[in-house]
């Protein structure tokens, strides 16, 4: 028997935009979820729980105990219906169904979670975001400009440019320069006074 997983894409790379489309997806039924309050009142339920520990494995019941909770019980068949919803999205994108995420009623996947359902794919996607961040940062410049009218010097962001970078590297050359001048000046002062 062919599990619905054996279907995955079996291609090597993933895009950016097909994960992030399959997150925005489990996102909106996550958060759709998260405010149906009749759902988040059942999932405290006892026979609720126990029904949920049946159906993702964690503790099996007799066939027959299952049978009659499973569909005798309206709180128990609403809970599952609305994990129906959530796992009908997760096979679509081709992950498995963040159950943790359903029981705690959040209303979108955590980073773990992420990492978890979408495994090298996802962690490429966040390292080349990353990547960008740190290649911007490394273009720009932070510089302190006083302001006249403020007393107060504002931080500002510039991008490099060789320009820039010549000016910096002569303002710390001018201004060592200053300070070693200031330096030799006292120290003559000091020592013709003694």
């Amino acid at each position: 028997m062919e599990s619905w997983s054996d279907k995955r894409e079996k291609s090597s790379r993933t895009t950016k935009s097909v994960i992030e489309n399959r997150i925005q997806d489990i996102n909106k039924v996550l958060h759709k979820l998260s405010n149906d309050e009749d759902l988040r009142d059942d999932l405290k339920l006892p026979e609720v729980i126990i029904a949920l520990n049946h159906w993702s494995g964690k503790q099996r019941l007799q066939p027959e105990e299952a049978e009659r909770l499973l569909e005798e019980n309206r709180r128990v068949m609403y809970v599952l219906q609305r994990l129906q919803m959530l796992q009908s999205i997760c096979r679509e994108a081709q992950v498995s169904v963040p159950f943790d995420s359903f029981l705690k009623s959040r209303s979108k996947l955590t980073e773990k979670e992420m990492i978890s359902l979408f495994g090298n794919e996802y962690l490429k996607v966040i390292k080349s975001d990353e990547e960008v961040v740190k290649s911007k940062l490394a273009d720009t410049v932070v510089s302190q400009q006083p302001d006249p009218e403020n007393k107060s010097t504002p931080l500002t962001i510039q991008e490099k440019s060789p320009t820039n970078d010549h000016f910096l590297i002569i303002s710390a050359l001018v201004t060592i320069g200053i300070g070693v001048v200031i330096a030799a000046v006292l120290f003559n002062l000091n020592y013709i006074n003694n």
